[in-house]
């Protein structure tokens, strides 16, 4: 059942399918021209916990379900850090279940920004 459904934060171990995932998701959402190097660098520093996180569905050594990587920052005008999420993404194999999982990956988004006593910044992307 979907509530069995959990969310674990991504390690060094996970780089390969979350670039796997990401590739997917710049083809499908981008609206600019994609950098592998760059997103590999923020994806990098989050499973290190270095300014981020990432939160993964998927056991480890299985085929990664969904993620969202989040990093933290200051807005253009303030100097104050927020938690920003950077991309959100839910395998096509497994969006049509009813296990909710981006609605999951935003809650453990909350929870994270709550943790750090910091806001967290979410949107919608698309090219539709």
């Amino acid at each position: 059942m979907f509530e069995d459904l959990d969310i674990r934060v991504g390690t060094p171990d996970d780089i390969h399918q979350l670039m796997d995932l990401a590739m997917n998701a710049s083809q499908e959402l981008a609206f600019v021209d994609y950098d592998p190097q760059k997103i590999l660098a923020e994806i990098w520093a989050a499973l290190h916990q270095e300014g981020g996180i990432v939160g993964v569905i998927g056991e480890a050594g299985s085929q990664i379900e969904g993620a969202v990587l989040l990093r933290t920052g200051a807005m253009w005008y303030s100097s104050e850090k927020v938690l920003e999420e950077k991309g959100i993404f839910i395998h096509p194999d497994f969006r049509s279940s009813r296990a909710h999982r981006g609605r999951r990956l935003c809650e453990f988004s909350k929870r994270v920004a709550d943790q750090l006593g910091i806001p967290l910044m979410i949107g919608i992307l698309s090219n539709d």
